[in-house]
């Protein structure tokens, strides 16, 4: 499953559910499926709002289509723009702001060609291996958690020659698997909250296993709940601190671990999923919004523009 290159696109039930969400705001939805379409119906749209959720086309800067098609056809859209969008792709890139803000960052190296597996020999174990501009746990599954070097250069060298990129290999954190989600309007701070994924009746089972694409798979066991009251406040500075580095985000996710109660940083999501089943939307209703007052407030996120009465996606 790990090795699909379409787990970043959104399925059908998730689409109605979202667009039922639209409508019950009384707002108009145009569905287009690709932004050269979308750019191609850019006149017609120029009072209304871009969201996107696209996520297909199997290329490094695949993110950031959308952002640059509303830019260069002066659309209001929803989210970061093209280069912030990359820059949370990029798990390196990434990482080192969220060192700079202040958070705590994983050990991790970088592993660009064939000829660089030797410097994995002396890297800690157990460590993680992951494509290094992927989302969705693509390229995430059983053998991404590395227990032995032997095993693990042959893991790497796989995923460079699947995904055609860089490998990041981090130390593997061991914890409770959380994500900072917001929202950055309509309140004058945004929203914001911390949640946690718990497996099943096993509260360490992150302890021992990664969070990879089979964990998100629909029929997994696993519940969400609010713990904003653990987040560290010097750890929430750094998180506002990062989100100012990336510039307007618009809402997603900060993903991270809680190893004795420290927030551990492992990557950026601003194109969080949007289901009501997912962590974002589970993290906002367990402190009591409902789903339709979820994405008006996504909704109200987008970048300044004239008002419009529509929502696309």
């Amino acid at each position: 499953m790990h090795l699909r290159r379409d787990l970043e696109q959104t399925d059908r039930e998730t689409l109605g559910e979202l667009f039922g969400a639209i409508g019950q705001l009384g707002l108009k939805v145009y569905h287009y499926e690709h932004p050269k379409v979308l750019a191609e119906h850019a006149a017609l749209h120029t009072s209304d709002v871009v969201l996107s959720i696209f996520g297909g086309a199997i290329s490094r800067s695949r993110m950031a289509l959308v952002p640059a098609v509303c830019e260069a056809m002066g659309l209001s859209y929803i989210g970061p723009d093209a280069y912030g969008r990359v820059i949370c792709q990029d798990k390196e890139v990434s990482k080192a702001l969220a060192a700079e803000a202040g958070l705590k960052v994983a050990s991790h190296r970088i592993v660009r060609s064939r000829g660089d597996l030797s410097r994995l020999a002396d890297f800690p174990l157990p460590y993680v291996a992951k494509p290094m501009w992927e989302g969705s746990s693509i390229g995430i599954g059983p053998d991404s958690l590395i227990t032995d070097h032997s095993k693990g250069a042959e893991v790497v060298a796989y995923l460079l020659e699947h995904f055609k990129q860089p490998v990041m290999v981090e130390t593997f954190v061991a914890g409770r698997e959380v994500s900072f989600c917001y929202i950055e309007a309509p309140a004058p701070n945004g929203h914001r909250s911390l949640a946690e994924l718990v497996w099943g009746d096993e509260p360490d089972h992150f302890d021992r296993h990664l969070y990879d694409a089979a964990h998100k798979a629909p029929a997994a066991v696993k519940t969400v709940r609010a713990i904003n009251d653990e987040l560290r406040c010097n750890e929430a500075e750094a998180m506002e601190q990062l989100l100012q580095f990336v510039g307007p985000t618009g809402y997603g996710r900060i993903d991270g671990k809680l190893y004795d109660g420290e927030f551990v940083f492992l990557e950026m999501t601003p194109d969080a999923w949007l289901a009501p089943t997912g962590t974002f939307a589970l993290s906002f209703s367990c402190i009591g919004m409902s789903y339709e007052d979820i994405i008006a407030h996504v909704l109200l996120s987008a970048r300044p523009s004239p008002q419009g009465r529509s929502a696309n996606d």
